[in-house]
């Protein structure tokens, strides 16, 4: 998308920040939409009357937070997000790593956002949807009467994506995928410390 009216000179001293929210605003308005391309670094600075450089850093800020993705090729370029849980789950990575959450809060949030989706997926889940939760338990169930370990963290995780792609609410499927993502991300990392420790 190239609507200049969309990218006009901003006046402040942080001049990614006001691009970056500039953004956010044409989203919820509506003028940007899933799938729209921003132009790129040169022409953002131009139409935005900033350096480059802080052209650059909002086109990173926008992608860390999960509102753009960065494609390369020929047809490469910033393009605004289709959604997912990639900024959610990176907010949640920071708060951990700069001591803000811990673990134990990360279990418990994804835990307590499970029991509202159970609640939700029940009312609203389709018959092929509690079927598939079922074949699902199912099967664990008959790999743990067969002595064989009946879940690890992956199938965990697919099955929690089950019961919260059931509640059809965009929202809680990617609190529960941001969760679950950084939840199985902080174990690998304990797995790795403890094998060094030792």
């Amino acid at each position: 998308m190239t609507n200049e009216s969309l990218f006009q000179p901003v006046r402040t001293r942080r001049g990614f920040e006001a691009v970056c929210d500039r953004i956010r605003e044409q989203l919820m308005s509506g003028e940007l939409k899933p799938g729209d391309q921003l132009p790129g670094e040169r022409e953002l600075a131009e139409r935005f009357g900033i350096g480059r450089a802080a052209a650059r850093d909002a086109l990173r800020s926008l992608e860390v937070s999960g509102v753009v993705e960065a494609r390369k090729g020929i047809q490469g370029g910033f393009f605004i997000r289709n959604g997912g849980s990639g900024g959610l789950a990176q907010t949640v990575q920071d708060m951990v790593s700069l001591a803000q959450a811990s673990l134990e809060n990360v279990m418990e949030a994804r835990t307590e956002i499970i029991c509202v989706a159970i609640r939700l997926a029940c009312p609203r889940a389709t018959n092929e949807e509690f079927d598939t939760i079922q074949r699902d338990i199912d099967l664990h169930a008959d790999l743990f009467r067969l002595g064989r370990a009946s879940r690890n963290t992956q199938s965990v995780i697919e099955f929690y994506r089950l019961i919260a792609q059931a509640t059809h609410n965009p929202l809680v499927l990617m609190m529960v995928d941001a969760l679950s993502e950084v939840y199985r991300g902080l174990l690998v990392f304990s797995a790795i410390s403890d094998g060094t420790k030792s």
